[in-house]
Parts: structure tokens; C-alpha cells; sequence
């Protein structure tokens, strides 16, 4: 049986465990779940960590609505992980590309994708929807 740590969110660290089960597979199943509290220390996989280290990445929006995403131009924060939650609000599929972020995801019509770029210098970062090249948009990273 192996027993593993790992953090659910900035919230939780749960502990896994691997067993067999019922049918003889073998399954990873939570057997413990430890709130965090921001200056607790507590340890992933063997080593310590700071909880407050754990924290979510920064969370940015952008919808497309009318084949146009808004906001057009989004600012971000330089030198740091972020979190882009593209929400598409039409009907058909869009395609959020970045050739300068490396990025390209579809997006269904009235779905979401999480994309998650940096740490980026600080400059101007295009996308686009590549289903509908006309539609453009900036990361502004300061």
C-alpha cells in the first residue's frame, strides 16, 4: 500500500492511499483530509511546505460573446503563474489561441477552459479565436 500526500487546494491536504478493492483492482482512495490554516507547514510527499505556498494562482477572466472577447485587452501580473478562465458564451466552439503563449485550446459553445500561462515578462501578448481569426484579444503584462 502506498501512502501519498497531496493538496487538494489552498484549503485541504488530503492523504491517499493505494488498495485493492472488492474485484481485486487497484485503486487510490482519499483516507484523510487536513484543513490548512496559512502558517501551518505541512508535508507533501515527504518534504515540508508552507501552506500559504499552496495558494491558488491568480484568477483572470475572459469571455467570448458575439465572436469578441471581453475584456479585449486583460492585465496581468508579470513574473507570476496565472490562471486565464475563458468562458464561451456563444453557441458554436471557438479556439483561444496565443502563438506567443504557446497556448490552443477549444473552448465548446456556453463552455470553459482554465489556461494557465506565465510567469511572463512584462510586454503585450496576443490571442485569438482561430475559428474566427478576426476575434482578438491582448494580455497586457505589467
Amino acid at each position: 500500500m502506498t501512502d501519498l500526500t497531496r493538496v487538494i487546494d489552498e484549503r485541504f491536504v488530503a492523504r491517499l492511499a493505494d488498495h485493492v478493492d472488492g474485484e481485486g483492482k487497484l485503486v487510490r482512495a482519499i483516507v484523510g483530509l487536513t484543513p490548512l490554516v496559512d502558517r501551518d507547514v505541512v508535508l507533501v510527499d515527504g518534504g515540508p511546505v508552507l501552506a500559504r505556498a499552496l495558494a491558488a494562482d491568480p484568477q483572470f477572466s475572459i469571455a467570448l460573446k458575439a465572436h469578441q472577447f471581453i475584456p479585449k485587452d486583460l492585465q496581468i501580473p508579470a513574473g507570476q503563474t496565472v490562471e486565464l478562465r475563458v468562458h464561451n458564451t456563444d453557441p458554436t466552439p471557438a479556439e483561444f489561441e496565443s502563438i506567443s503563449l504557446h497556448r490552443e485550446e477549444v473552448v465548446v459553445g456556453g463552455g470553459e477552459i482554465r489556461v494557465f500561462v506565465g510567469p511572463l515578462d512584462a510586454g503585450r501578448y496576443e490571442f485569438f479565436d482561430d475559428f474566427h481569426p478576426e476575434t482578438r484579444g491582448t494580455l497586457i503584462v505589467k
